[in-house]
């Protein structure tokens, strides 16, 4: 398969230059908006080898397993991975993504490997493509490119439409013209910004700031290189990716660091100090249409307070919330400055990493709890919606380590929406709360697209958030809660009514785990109805409620009885065939049983685990596909 595309692409590539025509425009003059529906996306993780990318994938979409109902990933393609194995070699995992209804995935581009290696292969790939001047000082050598003031085309003198001589162009093109079908935003470089002083926030005045400076290459250790050189593989990866793929958007980052977008947009790609000229008439700003960015709300819940003369803490749900919108917004402010959004066209935002702690961890004040981290993936994803963020993908699918885990003392390893994947095999997954939290705003919400003006009409009072959501039908659904305001907690009480111009006699609610317990209330009433700080999702009541049910398994094909009952139970399967597993889940997630059984048409299983009180939740995976059913134990 591989030589055949290898093949084809290089007959391709011989008329390449008379396919394309280089683009004569730059993002200062075209961003398009993006109008792709919000996907709820995920960075896959790395965990064991049982867990490849196609098997994340799966538990990701929920497809033929118990899965969070993700559909975009945030992938990497390193250039040494595609030099050394082929630029095809992921065309099997992307192709299966699509399958399975994954798409408009975001990827980050660069190359990810200690370049201090003394790996063969390695020390080759530097030699070949590796920028080798130790700037400003720095004791390993860049994570940037050489020859990137190399032309960038050449006119097709070597089968390509880009200069071979420069690395950096010709693995753009070559990535972008095999990937362009799956990928819609091209990230360059994983956090260019990742710094190691105190440069990147400090205050404009203190020496060094970046905010009247360049940035020192040794205080950005993922790149180690003047900033003008990042400037310089923006311009050329904005060029090639637009001219091989016009639809796709050119990203920045995700960057942390205000500061770094606005040195971006005061200097051009000119080594010589970053000045205009006639060579480089245009600052960064020209490069990217998109402004990726990486959050961590945990950071940003604290301010000193004179009055105590400590700080005051908001670790809770919809502070967390609002110190996204806010970091957004404060970005928002730097691009206004330089004329972006009157002078210049606006740009698209994008979040490709972010969550909070689900435990506080000793020797930090950060918030951290199951529920916190629930309601603010719910309530991150809905106001990403009301405040234009394109995509968010929070930062990794799985946990890497277990929660009761006294030896963990790093706050990334609790951010997953499945239980530690390092223990976990495929087919042994667990939603984590967050991850149930995860299933049902993305399950109930999709195929729907927010809508300012109904949002604005619920004339929600003070103590009151939320939005509406309309799909292509004209029908709405609706995702409010009572805000929260004490530090540590969730508790928030409030009452809503609907306005009565929206002529709802009754509406059916969903609670946030709906994914994991299948029960949909009919709220008769719609005047004074009772909230907490745990959103809850609605819909018009005259309307046969949640029509598209099927797409997260809860379906008739089979039966519980007693239910409820005493302890033990029975399974009656109405229209199944063939190999099956049975697990039975507490209301928390947890699985408490699992067994493989094969199944005929109306078989009964008994399940005789003597259950203490309580909800629990049986889940039949069949060749038909995820049923889920529910019993109660008195």
């Amino acid at each position: 398969m591989r030589q055949s595309l290898l093949i084809t692409f290089i007959a391709t590539s011989i008329f390449v230059p008379r396919l394309f025509a280089q683009v004569a425009y730059t993002a200062n003059d075209s961003v398009v908006r993006y109008n792709g529906e919000f996907l709820y996306g995920t960075n896959p993780g790395y965990y064991t080898t049982a867990w490849n990318d196609i098997a994340l994938s799966d538990i990701a979409k929920g497809y033929n397993t118990l899965g969070a109902n993700s559909r975009s990933f945030r992938a990497k393609l390193p250039h040494d991975f595609l030099e050394r194995y082929g630029y095809d070699i992921r065309l099997k995992e992307f192709e299966h993504y699509k399958a399975i209804g994954m798409k408009d995935h975001a990827c980050y581009l660069g190359t990810y490997f200690d370049v201090t290696s003394t790996e063969p292969v390695h020390v080759q790939y530097i030699k070949d493509n590796m920028d080798s001047v130790k700037y400003g000082g720095c004791d390993k050598y860049p994570q940037a490119y050489k020859k990137l003031y190399e032309p960038i085309w050449d006119g097709g003198l070597n089968g390509t439409p880009v200069n071979e001589n420069n690395p950096f162009a010709l693995y753009i093109y070559k990535t972008v013209s095999t990937y362009k079908q799956y990928v819609k935003f091209w990230e360059i470089i994983n956090e260019p910004d990742y710094c190691i002083s105190t440069s990147c926030e400090d205050a404009p005045g203190i020496p060094g700031n970046w905010w009247e400076n360049p940035p020192k290459p040794c205080d950005m250790p993922n790149f180690r290189a003047p900033l003008f050189h990042y400037v310089r593989m923006l311009r050329i990866a904005y060029e090639v990716i637009k001219t091989v793929s016009p639809d796709s958007y050119v990203a920045i980052g995700g960057i942390g660091y205000r500061s770094f977008l606005d040195v971006l947009l005061r200097y051009t790609d000119n080594p010589n100090g970053g000045v205009k000229s006639a060579d480089f008439p245009l600052t960064g700003g020209a490069y990217f249409d998109v402004v990726s960015f990486h959050c961590y709300p945990q950071y940003n819940l604290r301010k000193w307070d004179n009055s105590i003369s400590n700080f005051r803490h908001s670790r809770y749900s919809d502070a967390v919330a609002d110190s996204v919108i806010s970091f957004k917004n404060s970005y928002m402010k730097i691009l206004a400055k330089y004329g972006y959004g009157v002078k210049f066209k606006q740009k698209v935002f994008i979040m490709t990493e972010f969550n909070i702690p689900r435990k506080m961890y000793a020797g930090t004040d950060y918030i951290g709890s199951p529920e916190a981290q629930k309601n603010s993936m719910i309530k991150m994803f809905i106001k990403c919606q009301k405040e234009n963020i394109m995509q968010a993908y929070t930062y990794q699918l799985g946990d890497v380590r277990n929660e009761n885990d006294v030896t963990s003392a790093d706050w990334h390893h609790l951010m997953g929406l499945f239980k530690n994947l390092t223990v976990n095999n495929p087919g042994q997954q667990q939603l984590t709360i967050s991850g149930v939290g995860f299933k049902t705003t993305s399950t109930i919400l999709q195929g729907y697209k927010y809508d300012n003006a109904r949002t604005i009409a619920l004339n929600m009072p003070v103590g009151v958030e939320g939005a509406t959501f309309k799909n292509a039908s004209g029908k709405y659904r609706y995702a409010i809660w009572a805000r929260t305001s004490k530090d540590t907690s969730e508790v928030a009480s409030a009452s809503f009514s609907f306005p009565v111009s929206f002529k709802l006699s009754n509406v059916i609610s969903y609670d946030w785990n709906y994914s994991i317990d299948p029960t949909k209330t009919q709220i008769r009433n719609v005047t004074n109805i009772a909230l907490t700080g745990s959103p809850m999702f609605f819909e018009d009541g005259t309307i046969l409620g949640f029509e598209d049910v099927n797409t997260i398994g809860v379906q008739e094909r089979f039966k519980i009885y007693p239910n409820p009952s005493k302890g033990n139970f029975n399974i009656h399967t109405l229209d199944l065939n063939g190999e099956g597993i049975i697990k039975i889940f507490s209301v928390d997630g947890t699985l408490l049983n699992s067994n493989k059984v094969i199944l005929t048409h109306g078989m009964i299983i008994e399940n005789q685990l003597n259950l203490d009180k309580g909800v629990y939740f049986v889940h039949l995976l069949s060749t038909k596909g995820l049923d889920v059913g529910k019993v109660i134990i008195e």
